[in-house]
């Protein structure tokens, strides 16, 4: 399922047009949440510490057809995670940073990604009430393709989101939920002809009926509004709708499904399916999720957006107390005009070697095809040693 704009006012649109406007808005929120915090009668308090440090080798970063050409990439990606919990509310906080150098610039340059989520959640006799912000960066070629399956230019991708949540129940069996997110993502780094600065404004609405303790039967309502920044493009929106059911039957097993109509106006106008099935296992050693349907979402390569098929899939088992392995791939068919399929597939086994550390092993390997026959392939093999203090 993805998310979407129908409901929420075209003012708040047109102000939250402005990048400053969002940052603005994400920051006021984070120093919002740290003023909060220590003043908080809290009960719970939970911070942490993570400090990978990895080195990894990439036979065809640039996925190219014709000229693979491989690099070297080391990274350090401090991050550090606060979690606040009072007696009804619960404030998170989330602050990083990604540091990589390589041996070849010309193929994929040094970074300085940083980022910061931050979010409150306030419970309530008979529901739930949500305010989120994020910003971060990253790079455009690594996201576009781990999200959409698409293969672009190497560019900085700075992303600013501000959303909000509300769920509540009508009756004992009866409940509601609405939720509300504005993000705006522009590309930076040389020439970006290639990539098109855009906001969105999403909103869905969902409605479920409880059959029972451990099913439910839920409608959603959903659009989204695709707007492209610099006079480039042109706007496009969705609208759909879809009926599920999910049901828990034991505690360690669940699944999903729904399936409905969406629409698609603008660039790559059309009409269509969208739904999702999901399966989860969580057992005392052994972990399994598995995801797969149609959804549509918006990308600064498509220019607006479009569809796309996607199997998402991951296992891990604990070897030991201290040893564990898995194995996880992704799937994706994007439909329209850039028509293309990409799959990852990557396992790893990781070891505590102490308390605070713990090595990482892992093997992956990506393959991208276009419509037009032209394929590509890289193998990744990356080892890492992470750092970690569970409660400072």
């Amino acid at each position: 399922m993805y998310n979407s704009g129908l409901a929420t006012p075209y003012w708040f649109h047109k102000r939250m047009r402005k990048a400053g406007t969002l940052s603005a808005l994400s920051g006021a929120l984070t120093a919002g949440l740290l003023m909060w915090a220590p003043s908080a009668s809290a009960d719970q308090l939970i911070q942490k510490v993570s400090v990978p440090v990895t080195l990894e080798h990439d036979s065809n970063p640039l996925m190219s057809a014709t000229n693979a050409q491989s690099v070297i990439k080391q990274r350090l990606a401090p991050q550090y995670t606060l979690q606040r919990v009072a007696e009804n509310d619960e404030i998170n906080l989330s602050v990083g940073v990604l540091i990589q150098r390589t041996d070849n610039k010309n193929l994929v340059a040094d970074r300085n990604d940083p980022n910061i989520s931050a979010g409150w959640k306030r419970s309530t006799p008979t529901g739930e009430l949500g305010i989120n912000a994020k910003y971060d960066e990253s790079s455009a070629r690594t996201t576009e393709f781990d999200e959409s399956g698409l293969v672009t230019v190497d560019r900085t991708r700075k992303s600013q989101m501000l959303g909000s949540s509300w769920r509540d129940q009508l009756t004992t069996l009866l409940n509601y939920s609405v939720s509300a997110s504005y993000t705006s993502v522009t590309y930076d780094g040389g020439n970006t002809s290639a990539l098109t600065d855009y906001n969105t404004l999403a909103t869905v609405f969902s409605l479920g009926y409880a059959l029972d303790e451990r099913s439910e039967v839920f409608w959603t309502l959903n659009g989204s509004q695709f707007e492209p920044q610099g006079n480039i493009g042109s706007s496009s929106e969705t609208y759909g709708t879809m009926l599920g059911y999910k049901q828990r039957i034991s505690d360690q097993f669940d699944w999903s499904l729904q399936g409905g109509m969406v629409q698609i106006t603008g660039t790559n106008s059309g009409s269509g399916w969208q739904g999702n099935g999901q399966l989860g296992y969580s057992g005392e050693r052994t972990s399994i999720s598995l995801n797969a349907g149609r959804s549509v979402s918006g990308s600064g390569v498509t220019g607006g957006f479009a569809s796309s098929d996607q199997v998402r899939g991951q296992i891990s088992y604990a070897l030991t107390e201290r040893a564990s392995a898995g194995f996880d791939a992704s799937w994706i068919k994007r439909n329209g005009t850039f028509a293309s399929t990409g799959q990852t597939y990557n396992a790893w086994v990781s070891q505590e070697i102490s308390q605070f550390w713990t090595l990482r092993l892992n093997a992956q390997r990506k393959q991208f095809e276009q419509t037009a026959g032209a394929t590509a392939e890289a193998n990744i093999i990356g080892l890492s040693i992470i750092y970690t203090h569970p409660d400072l």
